[in-house]
């Protein structure tokens, strides 16, 4: 189980922007608090964003998981 890290940078801005700011964080135990220092990366086929909460600074991890519409290819 290696992480591959990716570039951040390289989502689509609007995905970039939900995920640093709507995301969970486990330990408060609430939503859209966001996250700092987002990293990008792959482990086991599936991609994560990990980055610390804006509140209580825990590491939170994310899975990311982008709907297409039909016919749609991922921008990156």
């Amino acid at each position: 189980m290696v992480k591959e890290y990716l570039n951040f940078d390289d989502l689509d801005p609007i995905d970039k922007d939900w995920f640093i700011t709507e995301t969970w964080c486990d330990y408060c135990d609430k939503a859209d608090l966001g996250i700092m220092k987002p990293k990008l990366y792959r482990e086991n086929g599936k991609e994560f964003i990990e980055g610390k909460c804006h509140k209580c600074w825990n590491t939170v991890i994310t899975e990311v998981v982008i709907q297409h519409i039909k016919g749609e290819k991922p921008k990156w």
